[in-house]
């Protein structure tokens, strides 16, 4: 049997596939408010970048801010997802300036004020068209 590769079949995976996006991004934008992780910045890689789809960096108030945010965060996609999601946590060391959360199509960057000062990772995508400021 032939695979069907209409239009509307790739409309409608793309359709499914935002929406799904869309509801992991508001489930972690909820996590990170309730974490109170502030000045947080949503990017739209979507066609522009092989490693993600977007990007959302925060920063937190201290290492352990960071640190038990991107556990819970975890935990949490972890309980709302039934299937399987490989989630990559990064930077855990004692006491960490940026931790990473590679959700494969979202990666979560969680830094102190002053890691976020130094690496400015907002620098690296000021072309991008669709910036989203949560502050």
């Amino acid at each position: 049997m032939k695979k069907d590769t209409s239009p509307d079949i790739n409309i409608a995976i793309q359709r499914s596939f935002e929406v799904e996006m869309q509801t992991l991004i508001d489930l972690i934008l909820n996590t990170l408010d309730d974490s109170k992780i502030e000045d947080i910045k949503v990017l739209h890689l979507t066609h522009r970048s092989d490693l993600a789809s977007y990007v959302i960096i925060g920063t937190g108030n201290s290492s352990r801010n960071i640190l038990t945010t991107a556990e819970k965060l975890s935990d949490k996609i972890k309980s709302e997802y039934l299937y399987e999601m490989k989630i990559n946590i990064e930077g855990t060391t004692k006491s960490p300036q940026w931790i990473l959360v590679d959700l494969q199509d979202i990666m979560v960057h969680l830094f102190t004020q002053e890691a976020r000062d130094i690496y400015n990772l907002e620098k690296l995508y000021t072309e991008q068209k669709k910036t989203i400021d949560f502050s």
